[in-house]
C-alpha cells in the first residue's frame, strides 16, 4: 500500500508510444511529413501529499528528448478558439482548404508585413502548423454528429426512421424483431430499410413504366453482409436517375 495520501503526475504530451501492434499502416512506405507526436519523452513532474505533513513533495524531470518552443509546435493541440472557429465554418458547408486559409489568415496576420531578420518575427502560434488533414478531421465530426444520431447504430437507425417518416421518405422498414409482412418472402430474422424522397417518388411515377435498373453493393461498411440495392431510372436524355435506396442485412440487432 502506498504511504502518501495523494500523487498527481504530470507528463509530456509527447510521452509513450504508438502500439504497431494495435495499429498497422494501410501504405507503410508512404513517407509522413510530421513524424509521430508520442515517441517516449521522459520529461514529467511528479507531486506528492503525506498524510500530518503540509510540505508538497515533487520531483522533476526536465529533461525532453527533442526539440522544445517553436519546433514542437506542430505537435502541440489546437487552442479551443481555433477548433470552434473550423467547426463553425465546417456547419456551414466552407470547403476544408477555405477553412485553412481563413486559419492560416488568422495565425500570419497582414501578408504584406515584412520582417528584416528572423529576431524581428513574432512568435510562432500553433495555428501556423495547422494542416488539412486537422481541419478535415474536425469536419468529419461534424458530418457524425449530423449523420450518427446515437452513440449505438440500432437507436441511431430507429431515430433515422422517425426522421424519415416525419419526411414522408420512409417507403418501408423491418428490425429484425418485427413480424415480416404477409407475402414479402423476408426472413424473420432480416432487416430492411427502403427509402424513397419526394423528388425520387415524383420521378418514378413520371418514368418508371419504362425501363428500370437495380444497382446492388456488398459490404460497403462494417457490418458483414450488408447489401445496398438502388432502383434506378432513366431521364429524357438516358442518363440514369436514383429512385429507391433498399438495405437489407440478418445480422443487425435493434
Amino acid at each position: 500500500m502506498p504511504h502518501f495520501q495523494k500523487r498527481i503526475r504530470f507528463i509530456c504530451s509527447r510521452a509513450g508510444s504508438c502500439d504497431s501492434k494495435k495499429y498497422k499502416k494501410k501504405h507503410p512506405n508512404r513517407q509522413r511529413k510530421l513524424g509521430p507526436k508520442r515517441i517516449g519523452c521522459k520529461c514529467c513532474l511528479t507531486v506528492k501529499t503525506y498524510p500530518g505533513v503540509s510540505t508538497v513533495l515533487a520531483k522533476y524531470v526536465k529533461e525532453h528528448n527533442h526539440p522544445t518552443n517553436e519546433a514542437n509546435l506542430p505537435y502541440v493541440r489546437m487552442s479551443k478558439k481555433t477548433r470552434e472557429l473550423i467547426a463553425a465554418l465546417a456547419r456551414k458547408k466552407t470547403s476544408a482548404q477555405e477553412i485553412l486559409d481563413s486559419v492560416h489568415q488568422g495565425a500570419y496576420g497582414d501578408d504584406d508585413e515584412v520582417f528584416s531578420s528572423l529576431e524581428d518575427r513574432l512568435p510562432a502560434f500553433r495555428d501556423e502548423f495547422v494542416e488539412l488533414r486537422d481541419v478535415r478531421r474536425i469536419i468529419k465530426q461534424i458530418e457524425a454528429e449530423e449523420i450518427r444520431l446515437d452513440s449505438n447504430d440500432g437507436r441511431s437507425t430507429l431515430r433515422w426512421v422517425e426522421k424519415l417518416r416525419a419526411r414522408g421518405a420512409l417507403l418501408g422498414f423491418k428490425s429484425r424483431t418485427d413480424t415480416p409482412p404477409s407475402g414479402s418472402g423476408l426472413d424473420t430474422d432480416t432487416f430492411t430499410l427502403m427509402v424513397q424522397t419526394k423528388w425520387q417518388q415524383t420521378m418514378y411515377e413520371e418514368r418508371g413504366g419504362g425501363m428500370l435498373y437495380i444497382d446492388a453493393t456488398h459490404n460497403v461498411t462494417m457490418y458483414e453482409n450488408l447489401n445496398l440495392t438502388t432502383i434506378i431510372v432513366r431521364d429524357e436524355w438516358g442518363h440514369g436517375k436514383q429512385r429507391t435506396n433498399k438495405s437489407s442485412i440478418s445480422l443487425l440487432n435493434f
